[in-house]
């Protein structure tokens, strides 16, 4: 179906609705960019239709994945399968791995302190102490390697790269209180995130990495399902998320 009317308005490429009256935009299919959807329903209904004409406009051979800030040395093809199978932090400079740590802790803080008053426990956005907020995050640090080994036991892969030692949590501890981004006694919107690595999909990454860390995700959620749905996008069996889509919060 059309996703334009004949005055050039975008239209719903299933319902035909435009723009007019609708309280959120209409948003583009995030692969071919061609067809418009007024909801994830309405993608979901025509996503047989659509599916032919989305693969035809892609013009790589590869299979699609989400898109990254390439010039961004923390970028990863893939990321979402990377999650999947426990190799996120693997096969990256020691300082990106840092600061990948450093901000799913930033993240995880800011998320309490807005949707989880019960567990916000120490944290920058309530103006705890940086002597505490240093301790709490090396705290973190230590309940990922301690992570690390019950998953080892479990026979999973491990979440920190293989060499990772004390040595360098005290390291990635003097990054998170001297780097002028990824810093621990800064606050931190996901908005912030967004615009610094060049992706708005990459809180939803720092907060899945979070979930592998110790099982939670902010205001109760899991990210499981929506993790799975980005990695069937990744390759090329899945239906793509609308550009705007970056989990309910």
């Amino acid at each position: 179906m059309s996703s334009t009317n004949s005055n050039l308005e975008p239209t719903c490429a299933l319902c035909q609705s435009t723009q007019a009256g609708r309280a959120n935009p209409l948003k583009q299919c995030a692969k071919c960019k061609k067809a418009y959807y007024g909801s994830r329903e309405c993608q979901k209904a025509d996503w047989k239709s659509h599916k032919p004409l989305c693969r035809a406009a892609d013009a790589g051979p590869s299979p699609p994945c989400i898109a990254t800030d390439t010039s961004n040395p923390c970028s990863k093809a893939n990321p979402f399968t990377a999650l999947e199978n426990g190799s996120w932090l693997r096969d990256r400079p020691e300082k990106d791995t840092f600061k990948l740590l450093i901000d799913t802790y930033r993240m995880r803080k800011a998320d309490q302190f807005k949707f989880d008053e019960t567990v916000v426990g120490v944290n920058v956005h309530i103006g705890s102490s940086r002597f505490a907020i240093k301790n709490d995050f090396f705290d973190f640090l230590s309940t990922v390697k301690a992570n690390d080994e019950k998953r080892t036991q479990g026979q999973k892969p491990e979440l920190l790269p293989p060499w990772w030692n004390v040595d360098k949590a005290v390291q990635c501890v003097e990054l998170a209180e001297s780097d002028q981004f990824s810093n621990i006694y800064m606050q931190i919107e996901k908005t912030d995130i967004q615009k610094h690595y060049g992706d708005e999909l990459m809180p939803m990454q720092l907060r899945m990495f979070g979930e592998e860390i110790d099982g939670t995700m902010p205001a109760g959620q899991s990210g499981r399902n929506i993790r799975r749905m980005m990695v069937a996008q990744e390759i090329g069996t899945g239906m793509p998320f609308m550009s705007h889509m970056n989990m309910r919060i």
